[in-house]
């Protein structure tokens, strides 16, 4: 009898092959699976996505924070589809199986009152910057394996790490010939939250106090979504602190590897004018670079297992305008029209709307895709 998590692993595991990437990818899943001591969810395995027919490129994808790899099951297949060799790796730390067996903490050990629910397991998961230099330098080194044409891409602090590692020059030429970057976590949109947890991670004893999602994440959960709604001080602030000091604050850009940099108006999560530092930085360094701004008001905007219940009906269209570009380097369309209170930023292109495009959670993504036209 076949079972789900044997399906999975048949789905994710590389096939047994000698290549370097092949055996790269092995050692990672070996070592992925040895440092979950209590095991990890089953939606938050590192992924693999076969290129289907002809190789044309590798493809690495970062889930965001607190999310797992399962947040790119329905974009994955669209780049393989278009011969990429696609790798979703899991941040450490954030696919830890849930500890369950834990009460919902007094409050004074989340002092924002936002846990709304038991503690996650959240071993391995970063406590200091240097933890996600260190986890994109491992991937890198996979990537270097790969033949060229190499892509990356990421939402959230995953489009940090892909921002991050999109700097390296490998060979004299920049290591991943397009870079999508899809709303950076480089400051929090929250300054009064930011500078209470700043406050508290300066103390060795209040850092390890517990911060979280709130009952939203529990909601998710419940729907199917797979990662952590909980974390220490010392979690968020390693995340927050490689956004902004060391990708930002250090960008170097590998010349003349692409950046596209998409963000949504009045992201809750992310300061957005931090993400126009970023591209201004990728611009003033000579990085071919184009970015619009969406108006969907979301954070996670890709991923149907977030924010459950949204009509997220722009999610056929962008996942394939995201896939022409990562693939083919198709620019993305950029509307006439800009928001005045997003610096002026032009809008991404959809020609999709809410009522002309309603979301199917069930229905599959497919490309090519053709927008209904407009009455």
């Amino acid at each position: 009898m076949i079972t789900v998590l044997s399906l999975v692993l048949c789905l994710f595991l590389p096939a047994a092959t000698t290549s370097p990437v092949d055996q790269a990818w092995s050692a990672y899943l070996t070592e992925v699976q040895a440092n979950a001591t209590n095991g990890l969810q089953e939606n938050c395995l590192p992924r693999r996505f076969p290129p289907v027919g002809a190789y044309r490129g590798t493809a690495l994808l970062y889930h965001g924070y607190s999310a797992c790899p399962q947040q790119f099951d329905e974009f994955a297949p669209l780049l393989a589809a278009a011969g990429y060799d696609v790798l979703v790796p899991l941040i450490p730390g954030m696919g830890n199986h849930f500890n369950n067996s834990e009460s919902p903490p007094p409050r004074w050990k989340c002092p924002l009152d936002d846990c709304n629910g038991p503690l996650d397991h959240v071993e391995g998961l970063p406590i200091e910057p240097q933890g996600y230099v260190d986890f994109s330098g491992s991937m890198n080194a996979i990537l270097r394996l790969a033949p060229a044409p190499r892509v990356v891409s990421g939402i959230s602090v995953g489009a940090t790490l892909a921002a991050f590692g999109g700097q390296e020059v490998f060979q004299g030429k920049a290591l991943y010939d397009r870079q999508l970057i899809l709303n950076p976590m480089l400051k929090g949109a929250d300054k009064k939250e930011e500078m209470e947890l700043r406050a508290l991670n300066t103390n060795p004893l209040t850092r390890k106090l517990w911060f979280g999602w709130g009952t939203g994440c529990r909601k998710e959960r419940a729907g199917g979504r797979a990662g952590i709604c909980t974390f220490m001080v010392e979690n968020a602030m390693a995340a927050g602190d490689f956004g902004c000091y060391i990708t930002l604050g250090e960008l170097k850009a590998a010349p003349n590897s692409s950046v596209a940099v998409l963000y949504d108006q009045g992201d809750p999560v992310v300061l957005t004018s931090s993400i126009r530092d970023l591209t201004a930085k990728y611009r003033e360094q000579g990085a071919p670079t184009q970015s619009c701004v969406f108006n969907f008001t979301l954070h996670s905007m890709l991923s149907k297992w977030d924010d459950v219940g949204t009509n997220r009906w722009w999610t056929n269209e962008l996942y394939c305008d995201m896939s022409q570009y990562l693939a083919y380097s198709e620019p993305f369309k950029i509307d006439s029209a800009t928001n005045a209170t997003e610096g002026n930023e032009h809008y991404c292109h959809l020609g999709c709307t809410a009522s002309s495009c309603p979301y199917n959670f069930t229905a599959p993504v497919a490309c090519p895709f053709t927008p209904p036209p407009s009455k």
